[in-house]
């Protein structure tokens, strides 16, 4: 982390002390438990839990667990899994293994239309364990979503010859002629220890490149963003890092965002998060 960046956390941080008193009273008990070698015990646990999700127990339980989240946030968000048409569409950035979607499919009309995104197992990604990937109206493509250079508005002999990935960035997922918008776009992935990457892609940043990349595929592809129509769901990790900091407030300025928990949550911790 650069010493502007440390900054700019250490000055949200104290903000928060000063004014929010459930943040200064778990600022507290988290200190404490980076303060206690029994901590180090537990997150490298966690770490260890995200590393075998591919196994079939563990991506069993984490899939049913996000499927009861996802039902939860519904529940208390007044719906915001529903879509605004019909029979709808959805899309999901980062679907593996896929509890979010199929919850959110499960709360729609039948004949839901699915564009899903998700890192292949091969590099390092999860197992989608939906038990509908073969309905013709659902389409999951297997692929790193930060590769998707066309997508983000560069062409492929825009890319220096010299650039480390130059011949991994993928070509444009969405035709340019494609007409077809999104009620709901779920954006919430994590990098994953798993992956192997160009050392350029260093752990912190790529983080942010996972979610301005998703950003980008929900934003472009909402139902109608000037009428306010259409829900992106986002993953909000260490809400007081300036990351997720600046992030929210241009949500905040330019729709109508919320910050809303879950009581449960994945005992698992992956890296960027």
């Amino acid at each position: 982390m650069g010493e502007s960046e440390h900054d700019n956390e250490a000055a949200i941080s104290s903000f928060l002390r000063e004014r929010v008193p459930e943040f200064r009273r778990l600022d507290r008990l988290r200190q404490q438990g980076w303060e206690n070698p029994a901590g180090d015990r537990f997150f490298q646990a966690q770490r260890s839990n995200a590393d075998k999700i591919g196994d079939k127990e563990t991506s069993e339980f984490h899939y049913r667990l996000m499927q009861r989240i996802a039902t939860e946030l519904h529940n208390s968000t007044d719906g915001c899994f529903t879509t605004t048409t019909k029979p709808g569409a959805i899309l999901d950035v980062c679907a593996a293994p896929g509890g979010f979607l199929a919850a959110a499919i499960s709360l729609n009309d039948p004949n839901l239309q699915v564009r899903a995104f998700t890192l292949p197992f091969s590099q390092g990604g999860y197992k989608v364990l939906l038990p509908y990937q073969q309905h013709d109206a659902y389409k999951i493509s297997y692929l790193d979503v930060t590769m998707l250079a066309e997508d983000m508005g560069v062409e492929q002999n825009e890319i220096p010859s010299s650039h480390p990935d130059h011949d991994k960035f993928l070509p444009r997922q969405f035709a340019t002629s494609e007409q077809h918008y999104y009620d709901v776009a779920i954006c919430d992935g994590h990098v994953l220890r798993t992956q192997e990457r160009s050392s350029y892609r260093e752990r912190r940043r790529e983080y942010i490149r996972l979610q301005t990349s998703s950003f980008v595929l929900a934003l472009e592809h909402l139902e109608d963003q000037l009428h306010d129509v259409g829900n992106v769901l986002a993953l909000a990790v260490d809400v007081e890092a300036h990351p997720s900091g600046r992030t929210r407030y241009v949500a905040e300025v330019a729709w109508a965002a919320r910050l809303q928990g879950a009581r449960r949550r994945p005992r698992i911790r992956y890296d960027g998060a």
